[in-house]
């Protein structure tokens, strides 16, 4: 929303839970899923110093609202689907270095904490990848897209090596760098009733 070439982002997250809480708030909670093939959880790494996208092409995304508010968030990612543009470095990114996708197949977040924050809903939560817990908080967008449907969007920064992601000669930050950038717009929809 803009007036006079302003921009009011803490009025539109306001406006946004308001008309969330509006259409939602006749019942007591919801809970609303989604994820791949409709939704698309990006990854943007730095290889070699420039930018390398790819992305996981299994997840699922729950989320839980109270009174049309946001309340939990809970996503499950198939480490095994992930890919970029090439098929050595897809293969690799299976193996024991990397995901070890075998002996743990699904990298899993959960936030119990969601809270209405100026430009969106913060998420404060503990990802859990190759056995390794750990808290990570990002800001999500939560926007309606009618009566039984919403659109998350939103940007969270993962250490590699907090998770022991690209171990051995991997591990060095001068060929990929530490930090990975998710990006994420997932479509849900509304369970049940």
């Amino acid at each position: 929303m803009t007036t006079g070439g302003r921009s009011f982002p803490r009025l539109r997250t306001l406006l946004g839970v308001v008309f969330l809480a509006t259409v939602c708030g006749h019942a007591r909670a919801a809970v609303w899923v989604g994820g791949s093939p409709q939704g698309r959880l990006g990854v943007i790494l730095h290889y070699q110093g420039s930018a390398e996208q790819g992305r996981f092409t299994r997840f699922r995304v729950r989320l839980v609202t109270r009174h049309g508010i946001p309340e939990t968030l809970r996503v499950v990612v198939k480490t095994a689907s992930f890919t970029l543009a090439s098929a050595l470095l897809d293969s690799a990114s299976r193996g024991r270095a990397w995901f070890d996708a075998r002996r743990d197949p699904k990298a899993v977040y959960t936030a119990e904490h969601l809270r209405a924050v100026p430009g969106g809903v913060r998420a404060d939560g503990v990802l859990t990848l190759k056995g390794i817990a750990r808290p990570l908080d990002f800001v999500m967008n939560v926007a309606q897209a009618g009566p039984r449907a919403l659109v998350l969007r939103g940007r969270a920064v993962v250490l590699r090596l907090r998770y022991r992601i690209g171990t051995g000669a991997w591990s060095k930050t001068d060929l990929i760098g530490n930090r990975v950038d998710l990006v994420f717009r997932v479509p849900l929809v509304r369970a049940g009733r």
